[in-house]
């Protein structure tokens, strides 16, 4: 399967002085949900996760989410659960 970190930003709308990211990370989003439903039924999965500032270092603030949370999310979308979400574009923007 196939996941890829697009952004917040990217995935729900652009942002003044940074339109080559957005739009970037907002394509990369659509290119995921047609891999998705190219290969439906196949047992190749694609999904997307948007998250918000990815944070590294304890103690965490509320600004994002952590790394580490991030990872577990990939693991999860990576089991036969995950496959129900195949194409979904999930926003993880921390507390």
């Amino acid at each position: 399967g196939l996941i890829g970190i697009t952004a917040g930003q990217g995935a729900d709308r652009g942002v003044a002085q940074q339109a080559a990211y957005s739009a970037t990370k907002g394509g990369l989003t659509r290119l995921i949900e047609s891999i998705a439903d190219e290969y439906k039924g196949t047992g190749i999965t694609a999904h997307a996760i948007a998250p918000a500032m990815i944070l590294f270092e304890e103690p965490y603030d509320n600004s994002g989410v952590p790394a580490r949370d991030l990872a577990e999310l990939c693991v999860y979308l990576s089991t036969d659960a995950g496959r129900s979400l195949n194409g979904a574009t999930l926003r993880a923007y921390g507390a």
